[in-house]
């Protein structure tokens, strides 16, 4: 799973709008819209920005799914 697709999905799990997550990151609704699409990728300060933003459960979920998904990379590189 990539980190757009981990996002993605806790945003539709947890019920959370890309409206509120722009609001409380400051970053443009329009670039997290792109981001969750997976037509943008965001730099590692702007992801910190918002899966911080992020309700605690669905941001300790979103770091769940987005370090399970680096092991399996890791895996298969081996």
């Amino acid at each position: 799973m990539t980190p757009n697709e981990a996002f993605d999905y806790v945003l539709n799990e947890y019920k959370v709008s890309a409206d509120e997550i722009a609001r409380i990151s400051g970053i443009n609704k329009s670039a997290i819209s792109k981001f969750r699409n997976g037509k943008h990728q965001m730099n590692s300060g702007n992801l910190q920005k918002v899966v911080q933003a992020l309700p605690p459960d669905a941001r300790s979920h979103f770091t769940m799914l987005f370090s399970f998904s680096n092991l399996k990379v890791a895996e298969k590189k081996q």
